[in-house]
């Protein structure tokens, strides 16, 4: 009988705080700093996997594939080359990625019922920044490279080639927020691994200007062009 005084005791002892759902509380003090409108915090998300119709999904992929194709015809006529065996430089990666992520965005917005065009439209612009930036800022590295007593040194080519890749993922991100909501009412997208994985046009594209001697072997430009593709149907199927 003692003993089971004793328990009772104890039991009261240590129930003396009344419990608290902690994940409920969370989740309500969370959702106080999210934004009134749920169609501006939709905006955010970079691309959401959704069902999409037969035609909407048409023309989303009609639109990436002839805005990749038609800058690559004009590429392939002013290198007199074929369109399979194109040189991407920064300038024909630029141009077919933007013409990609243009027909992606059209060819979503034209066939999309939902009339939800926004979200499409900040999608192709994370999408273009995302694409182009890391590039751009690996070629500026490496202007800088040449015109130094570091020109031939292969960890300097390698320090360019990570940091226009990281760093020009970050830039990018921040750009493309700045565009989206100049006037920050709505919180920043930051980057994430998923973003870095699914981004692997960034690394191709960069490494395809470094032209390291294993990776120029592999020939990574072949896939830009499907890669660019992607990202316009990501852009045209967001909502």
């Amino acid at each position: 009988m003692i003993s089971s005084v004793k328990h009772t005791d104890n039991h009261n002892k240590y129930n003396t705080v009344p419990k608290r759902n902690v994940f409920k509380k969370f989740q309500h003090s969370a959702n106080l700093h999210q934004p009134a409108h749920g169609g501006l915090r939709e905006m955010r998300v970079k691309s959401t996997s959704h069902k999409l119709g037969f035609w909407e999904k048409s023309g989303v992929i009609i639109g990436a594939a002839a805005g990749t194709i038609l800058p690559m015809l004009y590429f392939a006529g002013r290198q007199k080359a074929k369109i399979y065996n194109l040189n991407f430089g920064l300038k024909e990666m630029i141009t077919v990625g933007a013409g990609s992520i243009m027909g992606g965005v059209a060819g979503g917005i034209a066939s999309d019922r939902s009339k939800n065009h926004r979200s499409k439209i900040n999608e192709g612009i994370f999408q273009f920044f995302n694409a182009t930036v890391p590039p751009l800022v690996y070629a500026g590295l490496s202007k800088i490279q040449e015109k130094t007593k570091f020109a031939k040194n292969k960890a300097i080519s390698i320090a360019n080639t990570l940091v226009g890749l990281t760093g020009g993922m970050f830039l990018a991100a921040k750009a493309s927020n700045l565009v989206i909501d100049p006037h920050d009412k709505i919180p920043d997208r930051k980057l994430t691994m998923k973003d870095a994985v699914v981004n692997i046009d960034d690394a191709l594209g960069v490494f395809a200007l470094a032209k390291f001697p294993l990776i120029d072997k592999l020939h990574p430009e072949k896939v830009l062009p499907a890669i660019y593709a992607w990202c316009g149907y990501r852009a045209g199927q967001s909502n």
